[in-house]
């Protein structure tokens, strides 16, 4: 379903949860990750003696899990695959499972989203720097190092068929991480749970327990765009708030279309609900990058994906169109402060 936004209303999305009202959770945790990204973990149910050794555990796995899929430390399983890419290297099971998990959402989208995507990334970011936009020479190198076909799993091994290729997690990473904390956490007993990685939100409940409520803030101002109601699983979002580079005057995306090497245009956010948190990551990304009417097509082709997606109206970034998919209409209200404007 398509809701055109009145005009001049600019938005883009973050998420938090909502805690019930006048009640913490029985057992909570936090930490920094992947260069300091806040993860914040909270569960009832867990046995009190137990939460501090639960949410210690947590914290040395997802340690582990960092040193493992981080491409810039050295003792790392990506950044050893990245020096000798032809070569390759081990592959553990936890990479394995999240290179399977990308690669499956690259393939599902046409390329959209691409774990090799780097170049292209820091490609712009040198562009911006230097005060220019990148010479078609350029980007035609840096498109020649990427795509996601070049990643092969073979076994416990993983390599790159393409010289000078990389890989680089940071666009499902987080959502991988609080899929891991909430299993810990239902390991340990839990009955309701959820896992902020970044805003990257996973969750999980037994039945009878009250779903959580997520609040889907409008950064351009005071308050929400609304709220939605979630049980098990996801919800992610990607958006064009994060502008990384500014040149003539002229601000360019964040997330970069790894099929051609441009800034996405025309899109302001996307926010996903999966079963899967390392799949939503992925997914937001990627239809961030389709654009609206490829996203929306695309979520409605799929009974497995909900999403809201927030972009140009006719290509005009005063005017903005939602769409909300068919099973997200009864579970978003929105925000009277947004739809007074």
């Amino acid at each position: 379903m398509k809701h055109p936004l009145p005009h001049c209303v600019a938005i883009a999305l973050a998420l938090t949860a909502l805690a019930p009202p006048a009640r913490a959770a029985e057992c909570e945790g936090e930490l920094l990750a992947m260069g300091g990204i806040p993860v914040k973990l909270q569960a009832d149910g867990i046995d009190p003696a137990a939460c501090r050794p639960v949410m210690e555990g947590i914290t040395a796995e997802l340690r582990v899990l960092e040193r493992v899929m981080s491409a810039h430390t050295p003792e790392g399983a990506v950044a050893a695959i990245n020096r000798g890419a032809d070569t390759g290297g081990p592959c553990p099971a936890a990479l394995r499972e999240v290179i399977q998990t990308s690669q499956k959402v690259s393939q599902d989208t046409g390329g959209a989203f691409d774990i090799t995507v780097g170049p292209l990334v820091r490609m712009w970011k040198q562009a911006g720097k230097a005060g220019r936009l990148p010479t078609d020479e350029e980007r035609t190198e840096a498109l020649a190092l990427v795509g996601h076909e070049a990643v092969v799993v073979a076994g416990d091994r993983l390599r790159l068929d393409r010289t000078g290729a990389r890989i680089d997690l940071g666009g499902i990473a987080k959502g991988y991480f609080g899929d891991v904390a909430v299993a810990r956490m239902r390991e340990a007993g839990a009955t309701r749970c959820i896992a902020d990685v970044g805003l990257d939100l996973v969750t999980w409940r037994t039945e009878g327990q009250p779903e959580f409520t997520i609040g889907v803030r409008n950064p351009w101002g005071e308050g929400l765009m609304g709220v939605l109601t979630a049980g098990d699983g996801a919800v992610v979002t990607s958006g064009d708030y994060e502008r990384f580079v500014t040149i003539d005057g002229k601000p360019y995306s964040h997330i970069v279309d790894p099929r051609t090497g441009q800034p996405v245009q025309g899109m302001r956010s996307v926010t996903v609900l999966t079963a899967v948190g390392a799949e939503a990551d992925a997914l937001a990304t990627a239809l961030f990058v389709m654009g609206y009417e490829a996203g929306a097509a695309h979520v409605e082709g799929r009974d497995d994906v909900e999403a809201i997606l927030v972009g140009d109206h006719d290509g005009s970034p005063d005017r903005q169109q939602v769409f909300i998919s068919a099973g997200l209409v009864e579970r978003f209200q929105w925000s009277e402060d947004v739809l007074s404007r």
